[in-house]
């Protein structure tokens, strides 16, 4: 399964990582690490890691207040990166 990091801006994504396989909590570790670098430029508010269609972890406050899937675009986007990492 992909594991991916899913940015939040106003409730909504608004950027995405591929993040290794492996244990959730690394996942998380990894994905709190990118938020860091990336929050301040990129104006992020907080983040989800997903495991496939699964929520594993939510930081920030969601415009819903419930899951709600990344949308097509986005995983697209994700799909993409995470086959051909050096194009982008």
């Amino acid at each position: 399964m992909v594991i991916r990091c899913f940015f939040m801006r106003e409730g909504h994504f608004a950027g995405v990582e591929i993040l290794p396989d492996g244990p959730p909590a690394e996942a998380v570790r990894q994905a709190e690490g990118f938020f860091k670098q990336r929050a301040e430029a990129e104006r992020f508010d907080g983040f989800e890691v997903w495991d496939g269609d699964h929520l594993i972890y939510r930081t920030g406050k969601p415009a819903s207040g419930r899951p709600s899937r990344p949308s097509t675009d986005l995983v697209a986007l994700s799909l993409v990166i995470g086959a051909w990492p050096n194009v982008l």
